[in-house]
């Protein structure tokens, strides 16, 4: 796999997960929902034949403290 970190900022337009939209990010996020940057990523994953793609935006609440502590620790494992 690939991970994705970067700073995003305080943009209201970034497709993060929060406990509200966690739900229907399980059941699935329409390929036109994502930002350039994370189309961009998946196109390297597919050229470079690399099947998985994590990134902290989606893969950690965003408005949890406990779930970003307990995550945030395991970041350099990832």
């Amino acid at each position: 796999y690939i991970a994705l970190s970067y700073c995003w900022g305080r943009s209201t337009t970034c497709l993060t997960t929060t406990t509200k939209t966690l739900p229907l990010h399980i059941k699935g996020i329409a390929p036109t929902s994502f930002p350039s940057l994370f189309q961009d990523v998946m196109d390297i994953c597919r050229r470079l034949g690399i099947r998985y793609l994590w990134a902290d935006a989606l893969c950690i609440l965003q408005d949890s403290t406990e779930d970003w502590q307990l995550e945030a620790a395991k970041m350099a494992d990832v």
